[in-house]
């Protein structure tokens, strides 16, 4: 058995008696099934730290392990598949419920943020049952918080969502990847091509304030890295790297722990899928060398935006609606008869945007995205439809299949991208009946970033 996963010696005292009375055979059927079905149980799932021969330090979620290799989902987004030959040590991290419950017995009755701060913990896992039953004991105690009920509210709706959501479980929420796109990276700030087409805006109410051009191929580009699924292996897209830039990468990297070392290992490296090439630009987190990934056809994200989600709902639906002239800086492009940069415009729009203090598409909290909320039926929404001339309901409530499945597709994607593109939407002052709307109900305006100019990213953004 390879060493780093189980130790041989644990069981060499009792080997011979379980030969002689034919138990051994029982045995290893009964720790077989018991691994294949963790391997095969997504909910069953485990945190552990892997450290190989050569020291390589994984730590993440383990996805699938079989004889011969792991994946694991490491806490920077990559899945790497290591070789159990290589495995020095393999070690499972506590369960959700063994974790909690030791920082539940170390905190006192009394402190409300210690133990709020566990339940958000809770909440942000996807553990929900133990938040409830947590929020509902906090509740008793703490009967003028409020946000308790809130964040009770939010497990609850989330549990449902989850429940009903027709693409199997949702898809864990990663931490932040250093990829492209800041204030360190200004090469990725590129400016708009004189050349790229521009669109007419038309059925605008009031006056359209700035450029009407669509985004570049290279700040397309930018967005298609960082909507990469963590998987790469399976993001669907080819993914190339020029040989220059590869021998550059080794040599400007060569000290790095995580660069392959000597020549039959760097020739294997340059022989690599453009997968696994950028999965080692992004563990180096080699900044300088993101703009020379280059990226041909959608994440599957992007892909199911592109293909279903904006023609179906966003172009036929929420455009005519409210993005086309019945509230204040937002527009979006008419994307039939148009090439596909007007959709990606539009995506990166709504990505940007603010009403009522909330996200457009908020990525933290999927269903309380103003994009889906405004298409529910006022009753039913957390974040009502602004008065607007024709509105009407698209989804029949929280529990419509298009309603859930476009939540779990907000929830698919990567949850604080740092585009860092120097971008300047369109943006226009309603008309004046609209803006009389505005002023009573208070919900029929908003900010794409930083203001009425669009501006580029959002500060607050890490």
């Amino acid at each position: 058995m390879p060493h780093g996963c189980f130790r041989s010696t644990a069981f060499n005292r009792n080997t011979l008696v379980m030969k002689s009375n034919g138990i051994l055979p029982l045995v290893m059927i009964l720790v077989a099934a018991a691994a294949l079905l963790l391997i095969a149980h997504p909910t069953l799932a485990k945190d552990a730290v892997i450290i190989t021969d050569s020291g390589l330090r994984y730590e993440g979620t383990v996805i699938s392990e079989d004889a011969d290799n792991v994946r694991i989902r490491t806490t920077n987004g990559i899945v790497a598949t290591v070789s159990r030959s290589s495995i020095d040590t393999f070690e499972y991290k506590k369960p959700i419920a063994e974790d909690f419950a030791e920082r539940r017995e170390a905190l006192a009755d009394d402190d409300l943020e210690g133990r709020y701060k566990l339940a958000s913990d809770l909440v942000q896992k996807e553990a929900y049952q133990l938040a409830k039953t947590e929020l509902e004991k906090m509740i008793k105690a703490f009967p003028d918080d409020n946000r308790l009920t809130q964040l009770l509210q939010i497990a609850i709706e989330r549990e449902k969502l989850q429940d009903k959501a027709e693409q199997g479980p949702a898809i864990p929420k990663l931490p932040q990847r250093d990829r492209p796109g800041n204030a360190n990276n200004p090469s990725t700030n590129a400016p708009n091509r004189p050349d790229r087409p521009r669109i007419r805006p038309g059925g605008l109410t009031g006056d359209l304030i700035g450029e009407t051009k669509l985004l570049n191929d290279e700040q397309i580009n930018i967005i298609k890295i960082w909507e990469l699924p963590s998987d790469l292996s399976n993001a669907g897209v080819n993914i190339r790297i020029e040989q220059d830039d590869l021998n550059d990468l080794l040599k400007d990297y060569a000290d790095h722990h995580n660069t392959p070392k000597g020549v039959n290992a760097q020739r294997a490296f340059r022989r690599a899928k453009g997968w696994e090439q950028l999965e080692l630009i992004f563990a180096l987190k080699a900044r300088d060398y993101y703009e020379k990934v280059s990226i041909r056809g959608d994440p599957p994200a992007l892909k199911k935006f592109r293909s279903g989600i904006s023609r179906t709902y966003v172009s036929s639906y929420f455009r005519n609606t409210f993005g086309s002239g019945a509230i204040d800086n937002l527009y979006l492009f008419p994307v039939q008869g148009q090439p596909p940069e007007a959709t990606y415009t539009n995506f990166y729009i709504l990505s940007r945007y603010r009403g009522q203090g909330n996200a457009m598409i908020d990525r933290d909290r999927p269903d309380e995205s103003l994009l889906l909320q405004w298409g529910l039926p006022r009753a039913a929404a957390l974040y009502p439809a602004p008065d607007v001339p024709g509105w009407r309901p698209f989804f029949s409530g929280t529990d419509d299949p298009k309603f859930v499945s476009y939540v779990e597709w907000i929830r698919s994607l990567y949850p604080k991208p740092d585009y860092g593109i120097n971008y300047t939407p369109p943006t226009f002052s309603a008309s004046a009946s609209a803006s009389d709307t505005n002023d009573q109900t208070g919900t029929a305006s908003g900010t794409n970033d930083t203001g009425a100019a669009g501006a580029t990213e959002d500060a607050t953004m890490p």
